[in-house]
């Protein structure tokens, strides 16, 4: 209950990554799949207080929002984060066993069963959709403890998996959950023939774009030369030097470590790299670009991006503050002394492979990366301390 609790709270209080809001088609399938899961967890833990037929009807009404959660989550398996060629067979094993739960569940009702029975496979399906829920309990932990960091997501729903398949299913169920994934590992090839999602489904994507090594780079330059006053200030830190940045200011910084060649427009080849960095088919791309009346030849410039884009920056800035505190942390070297300024690069933060799994592909997803490319107007440099040098690091 504290668990559902928890992860519902979450949801109200957060929204959706961006990928599952940039096209009309992702956004009823991920609302679908939100509003299905929240209320076949209220549903069923309102069976427990009730009894006779309204226990029945409750069982009912919960039957169905488990299958709109279970056609929704066979229409976002293929986007999962986290290292596909683990997830995807994870989530195609909860999925089975789910529909398994509901469909004995629903063949010992219509047949009139010992109410015993029929409570069997309630607490089944019950406990195979909170898979869902505890990945969710498991990533939290993660975060809180800063464990299996770059590999999160993967560790969650084998643990998940392994906390409730156990109790629905027995010992038959978590083996063949186990042995799914790993028969899984010599069958995918033969399914997926395209190179570049080959790639994909060998890398950890995680959710925070700034992580992965198409970004990184860019990322870690652009926070050095927001935050130049810190390789003369031990006082101040990355994370402040950011929030003394206006709205429109971070904004624009974020526009600039989007665009990785640097023409001052983000093009479609650019929104197609961010969108498989969070595990999305190409066509994603050209979605998003006509959700927002653009066409695929339209670039997005500054104003635009502001504009029309505003699920990627509003998320992105959030990012960006993680990847600042992730900076102030790598940085501080145990004997309390900040590491040289001169020596921060992409490997001061956590590594992750996503990008290179690709760098052998052909056009079109090849682009060429620069170093960031701020305009003067963009950098701060409002005190007057040292305000020549800082001006010099900047450019």
């Amino acid at each position: 209950m504290m668990a559902d609790t928890g992860v519902i709270w979450f949801h109200i209080r957060n929204r959706p990554h961006p990928k599952f809001t940039l096209s009309r088609y992702r956004v009823r399938t991920i609302t679908c799949h939100a509003l299905g899961g929240t209320f076949e967890c209220i549903s069923g833990l309102l069976v427990f207080f009730i009894t006779g037929r309204t226990r029945i009807f409750m069982i009912y009404l919960m039957s169905f929002f488990s299958w709109l959660h279970i056609m929704t989550a066979i229409l976002q398996t293929s986007i999962v984060f986290g290292t596909k060629k683990i997830m995807i067979p994870a989530y195609m094993c909860a999925i089975a066993m789910k529909i398994l739960c509901w469909v004995k569940l629903m063949l010992h009702m219509w047949n009139g069963s010992a109410e015993i029975l029929i409570l069997n496979w309630f607490l089944s399906l019950a406990l195979i959709h909170h898979i869902y829920v505890w990945v969710r309990v498991c990533l939290y932990m993660c975060y809180k403890l800063n464990l299996f960091r770059g590999s999160d997501y993967t560790f969650a729903i084998l643990m998940a998996g392994m906390i409730c398949v156990y109790p629905a299913l027995g010992t038959l169920g978590l083996l063949f959950f186990m042995v799914w994934i790993v028969v899984y590992q010599s069958l995918w090839k033969f399914c997926v023939r395209n190179k570049i999602d080959q790639a994909g489904h060998h890398i950890e994507l995680d959710r925070n774009p700034h992580l992965s090594s198409l970004y990184r780079e860019r990322t870690v330059d652009a926070m050095k030369k927001l935050a130049a006053k810190r390789q003369f200030d031990v006082n101040t830190s990355f994370t402040q030097e950011l929030q003394r940045l206006t709205e429109d200011e971070k904004i624009a910084y974020l526009f600039h470590i989007f665009d990785v060649n640097n023409s001052g427009q983000l093009q479609v080849t650019e929104l197609k790299a961010m969108l498989m960095n969070w595990g999305c088919p190409a066509s994603d791309a050209r979605a998003a670009m006509k959700a927002r009346n653009l066409s695929p030849d339209n670039q997005v410039d500054l104003q635009v991006f502001k504009a029309k884009f505003w699920v990627i920056w509003e998320f992105g800035l959030k990012c960006m503050a993680e990847i600042a505190a992730m900076m102030d942390e790598a940085t501080q070297l145990p004997d309390g002394s900040l590491q040289s300024f001169q020596n921060i690069d992409q490997n001061t933060i956590i590594q992750l492979a996503n990008y290179e799994a690709m760098k052998h592909l052909d056009a079109p997803m090849h682009i060429e990366i620069s170093p960031v490319n701020l305009p003067n107007g963009i950098i701060r440099s409002e005190d007057t301390t040292n305000r020549g040098t800082m001006r010099e690091a900047t450019m």
